[in-house]
C-alpha cells in the first residue's frame, strides 16, 4: 500500500454527463495514514474525514503539474504555489491547503488548517508528512486511473484523458523523461523554455554531466548556461584543493537508498572523521581544514562574496577539485568547502562540477548536512551544552568551539527538536 492515498466515495451522477459533475465524490486524502481533509462542515455541525468535492479537477491539476510537481524544489513564489497547492485546482470548489514540494528523492506534503466566513467548511489538518517520491508517483497514478475510469464509464468528453496519455508516454521515455525533468527544476511547464535554453542545457549536461546541470538548473533557472559560465570563468587559476584519502572515503560511503539525507549525511560525516583520525568530539580548525583539503589557509580565513553559488571544479578520480566559494567569513567559507568535500562523494563520476546552491534538491540537503555534521557534530554538541540551558550565549560559545557560525549551531539544535523552528525565523527577521 502506498503511504499516499486519494480515495473517491462517488456520489450519484445521475444521467448528467458532465464531468465535474460525474467526478462528485466524498473525498479522502491520506499521507502516511494521516487523513488531511479532515473537515468540519458548519451547515451540519459535523465532522467528517472526507471533504465533498469533484475529483475531476484535481486530477486535472495533478497531469498538468505532474513534472513540476514530481521535480521542481520548493520556491517562495506565487508560480510555485499555483502549481504545487491543492487549492489552485480551482473548479469553485473549497480545497484543503495541502501543499506538495518535492527535493527529487523525496516528497513534503504540508497540510494547513484553513477557515473563511466564505467556506461552508473548515479543514482542521495541520501538519506535515514526507513520503518516498515513489509512493507519490503510486498514489497519483492511482488516484488519476479511478478519477478516468469514472468519467469514461459516463463517456463524458474530457481533456484529462489525452493530458495524462501524453504525461504517461513521456515518463516512459528516458529521453524526453530528462528533458522534463530539466524544464521543471528550472521552474517551467512544458514546452515553455524555449529550444535555445534547453539546447544549450543538454549541450552543458554531455559536457559537464547531468546532475551537475540539474543542481545549476533548480538553482540558475533561465539563467542557468550564464551561471556556468560566470563560474568556470571565476575557477580559472584559482586554488587547487585535494580531499585527503577521498579514494577511501568514497569506498566507504554507503550506498544510496530512500533513507532521509541528513541520516546519509551524518553517517558520511562519522567515516570522513573516522578515516582522518579526527576524535569525534574535536573541533576542526582552520590549521586541520586547510591540511585536510590541501588548500592554503589563507584561503579559508580571506575572501570576497558573490551573488554566485560556490562549486567545486573537479580536476582528477583522486579528490582533486578546483573551489569556488562565494562567502566571506571564515566560518561560511570552510562551511561551503566542506559541503564541496561531501558533493564529491555523492555526485557521479561523470560530473565535473560540485555545485553548492541554496536549492532544496536532495543532494543539497545531504551536502548542507554533511557539513554541519563534520564541523559541529551533534553528539559532541549536546553534551558541550551538558545541562546548561541552551541560550544565546551558550550558542555563541559552541560556535566559537567549533569554528562555526551560531546559526549553524542554532539550526542543529532546532533540527534535533532541542529548539522550537521559530527561533531560526527570528533570526532571519533580525
Amino acid at each position: 500500500m502506498s503511504s499516499l492515498e486519494l480515495s473517491c466515495h462517488w456520489l450519484s451522477g445521475g444521467g448528467d454527463a458532465d464531468v465535474d459533475r460525474v467526478a462528485l465524490a466524498d473525498l479522502t486524502i491520506r499521507a502516511n495514514g494521516a487523513t488531511l481533509t479532515e473537515s468540519e462542515d458548519l451547515f451540519a455541525m459535523t465532522v467528517r474525514e472526507s471533504a465533498r468535492l469533484s475529483a475531476y479537477p484535481l486530477a486535472l491539476w495533478v497531469a498538468s503539474n505532474w513534472w513540476r510537481l514530481r521535480w521542481e524544489p520548493w520556491r517562495n513564489t506565487l508560480d510555485w504555489r499555483l502549481s504545487h497547492c491543492m487549492a489552485s485546482a480551482g473548479g469553485g470548489y473549497a480545497w484543503p491547503d495541502v501543499c506538495f514540494s518535492s527535493d527529487g528523492g523525496r516528497m513534503r506534503i504540508e497540510s494547513q488548517a484553513v477557515y473563511s466566513r466564505e467556506m461552508s467548511v473548515r479543514y482542521l489538518c495541520d501538519r506535515t508528512e514526507a513520503i518516498s517520491a515513489g509512493d507519490f508517483e503510486a498514489g497519483m497514478d492511482s488516484f488519476v486511473g479511478t478519477v478516468l475510469a469514472r468519467v469514461s464509464a459516463f463517456g463524458g468528453a474530457n481533456d484529462l484523458s489525452a493530458i495524462w496519455q501524453e504525461v504517461m508516454a513521456e515518463r516512459a521515455d528516458p529521453q524526453m523523461s530528462a528533458w522534463r525533468k530539466l524544464e521543471a527544476l528550472m521552474g517551467c511547464d512544458p514546452d515553455d523554455a524555449d529550444d535555445v535554453l534547453m539546447d544549450a542545457l543538454g549541450e552543458l549536461s554531455r559536457t559537464y554531466g547531468v546532475g551537475s546541470i540539474e543542481e545549476l538548473a533548480a538553482h540558475g533557472e533561465r539563467h542557468t548556461p550564464l551561471v556556468v559560465e560566470q563560474l568556470l570563468s571565476r575557477a580559472t587559476g584559482t586554488e587547487k584543493a585535494t580531499i585527503y584519502k577521498w579514494p577511501t572515503l568514497k569506498a566507504q560511503l554507503p550506498e544510496r537508498n530512500d533513507q532521509r539525507p541528513w541520516h546519509q549525511a551524518r553517517e558520511a560525516a562519522s567515516i570522513a572523521r573516522e578515516a582522518w583520525g579526527l576524535d569525534a568530539t574535536e573541533p576542526i580548525t582552520n590549521e586541520a581544514l586547510s591540511d585536510l583539503l590541501s588548500v592554503r589557509l589563507a584561503y579559508i580565513e580571506n575572501g570576497d562574496s558573490y551573488a554566485l553559488p560556490g562549486v567545486g571544479v573537479r580536476l582528477d578520480d583522486a579528490g582533486g577539485f578546483e573551489p569556488v566559494l562565494s562567502k566571506r567569513h571564515a566560518s561560511a567559507r570552510r562551511f561551503e568547502l566542506a559541503r564541496l568535500a561531501g558533493d564529491s562523494l555523492l555526485a557521479d563520476p561523470t560530473d565535473k562540477l560540485w555545485p553548492a546552491t541554496n536549492s532544496k534538491t536532495v543532494r543539497q540537503k545531504f551536502q548542507r548536512a554533511f557539513a554541519q555534521e563534520l564541523l559541529c557534530p551533534y553528539d559532541a554538541l549536546v553534551s558541550f551544552f551538558g545541562g546548561v540551558e541552551m541560550e544565546d550565549e551558550a550558542i555563541e560559545e559552541a560556535a566559537q568551539k567549533y569554528c562555526v557560525s551560531p546559526l549553524l549551531v542554532k539550526t542543529t539544535l532546532v533540527n534535533h527538536g532541542h529548539l522550537d523552528r521559530e527561533e531560526l525565523t527570528m533570526d532571519l527577521v533580525e
